[in-house]
């Protein structure tokens, strides 16, 4: 909160202001004060309508006032509407307005005295009676007692002097008080919550959902506006933009879902990850609690297998195969179950429990049918990608030595270790790695340039032979006749010997 000192100490700095303590902060401690009952009501000086509602949000307790600098100059009327809509009582200090920016003190304005003189009355109760007309409590400040004696002569401002005063305010607008331009810290911005509904969720149209993550993860306010059944049709605006089909479970909350396909991190312990969501299961481990909290399935007895879902969508285990996992929990659920059927002796209650067990599989395995097309295409994109990566950074170093890119290119077709070379995960070394392989990528490369221009000469034969083919058979048909024809007589029959090799 902003706090100023007593200019005449020498001790203390002028003005001091606390920029790291927020509004909200010193709102909830006041609130607890209420609560201990030793204070009725609580309220706020000279904070705006963006700090207004942001200490609301974060509380919901609403001030019973809010002393703020008002008079005929510096009207605030969004201020004021909205302290109106929220029962929110406003104290009008220096409303007579003062000298401590050097301007001209409304009192002293002469449309006031002009006001003053036809009314019959001082300056002062002429800004008195406005300020009581806008529904403020007015406080004006004031040691001599004929004066304080003349601002309690309350009388009724007529409406067409009000309106003179409220027209010279939207002309000459105008703030007293210091600091005037200072904007404390209130936790965060609300300019982008207060955007109506419509529009925000025209704006989320065009935010991927790991944008929404972060920005419900900002502060505490951000977090109770995204995570507010309210905003569920924002999560699904975002989800629509990456085309990512309907959760499989209807319970599953739009965040989570979010979180679970693209934040990288493990739902059981939170740790980061880089291994896939699974689609069935609909969870995403690290390599710990996936080897914590999956089973292979030749570990599971052969009459459950069929009872309890099994998905083949976490990491590959063995050169690119992937086997198939059932998760643990519900392994042994299913299995607790099926033994204290199997001790009750009770066949017809044991084959009912396997028969809804086999159709809630299936079941569940056609819900998940659309998540899981679309990440297997994603898991393929992002191989894709990888996989390009990586050939990038060997083709750039081989066109670095001056290589062909055709034959740069050309060459993982002559390179029997190319896969082993060039597709691994491990971050390339430059000094181990490149040394390693580049004798063999250079004599790759070298092949493949002979066989580029081998083909090449072979392409340019054909060409030649094509184009001989074509003058042969434009001859008329009496040439034709004379049966093979060489070069000496196809230019001489057409008169194409140099002038020098003509004959005599």
């Amino acid at each position: 909160m902003p706090f100023s000192t007593n200019p005449a100490n020498p001790d203390v700095p002028e003005v001091a202001l606390d920029t790291e303590l927020s509004c909200t902060e010193v709102w909830k401690s006041m609130i607890q004060l209420r609560e201990t009952g030793k204070v009725k009501s609580i309220g706020v000086s000279n904070f705006p309508v963006r700090i207004l509602k942001t200490i609301i949000a974060e509380t919901g307790v609403v001030p019973a006032v809010n002393q703020v600098e008002a008079h005929p100059l510096l009207l605030q009327d969004d201020l004021v509407e909205y302290c109106k809509e929220q029962n929110i009582h406003i104290s009008a200090y220096a409303p007579l307005g003062n000298n401590l920016q050097g301007e001209l003190r409304i009192i002293d304005h002469e449309v006031v005295k002009k006001l003053a003189s036809e009314l019959g009355k001082t300056p002062a109760q002429v800004l008195i009676a406005y300020g009581v007309k806008r529904g403020y409590s007015v406080l004006p400040k004031s040691v001599t007692e004929s004066r304080i004696r003349s601002n309690f002569e309350d009388f009724e401002l007529p409406d067409d002097a009000y309106n003179q005063l409220v027209e010279l305010g939207r002309k000459h607008p105008l703030r007293y008080n210091i600091p005037v331009n200072f904007s404390p810290r209130c936790l965060e911005k609300r300019a982008f919550i207060d955007l109506p509904y419509d529009i925000f969720l025209e704006v989320a149209r065009y935010l991927y959902p790991l944008d929404l993550i972060h920005l419900s993860r900002v502060n505490k306010l951000y977090r109770r506006v995204f995570m507010h059944l309210s905003s569920a049709g924002f999560w699904r605006a975002t989800l629509i933009n990456v085309g990512l089909p309907q959760c499989p479970d209807e319970s599953f909350p739009e965040p989570k879902y979010a979180a679970l396909i693209f934040l990288e991190q493990c739902t059981e312990c939170q740790a980061p990850t880089d291994l896939h969501p699974d689609p069935v299961f609909l969870v995403r481990f690290c390599s710990r609690c996936q080897e914590k909290k999956t089973l292979t399935a030749n570990t599971v007895e052969q009459p459950l297998r069929f009872l309890i879902p099994r998905s083949q969508y976490f990491e590959a285990s063995l050169e690119g195969i992937r086997p198939y996992f059932h998760l643990r929990e519900h392994y042994e659920e299913v299995a607790k179950e099926i033994r204290q059927l199997e001790r009750s002796g009770d066949t017809t209650l044991l084959e009912a429990y396997k028969a809804k067990r086999a159709e809630f599989v299936w079941a569940w395995y056609q819900k998940t049918v659309p998540l899981v097309q679309w990440a297997v295409k994603q898991r393929a994109e992002h191989q894709a990608k990888l996989n390009i990566l990586k050939e990038a950074r060997i083709e750039g170093r081989l066109l670095k030595l001056g290589l062909e890119l055709i034959d740069v290119r050309n060459c993982r077709h002559w390179c029997p270790q190319w896969a082993s070379l060039v597709d691994t995960a491990k971050p390339f070394d430059e000094a181990v790695n490149w040394i390693e392989m580049l004798p063999s990528l250079f004599n790759s490369v070298e092949l493949a340039r002979k066989e580029r221009l081998r083909t090449e000469a072979e392409q340019h034969r054909a060409g030649l032979q094509l184009s001989k083919c074509a003058v042969c058979g434009s001859l008329p048909p009496s040439i034709q006749k004379m049966g093979p024809i060489n070069k000496d007589s196809l230019l001489a029959i057409y008169g194409l010997y140099d002038v020098e090799l003509a004959p005599a």
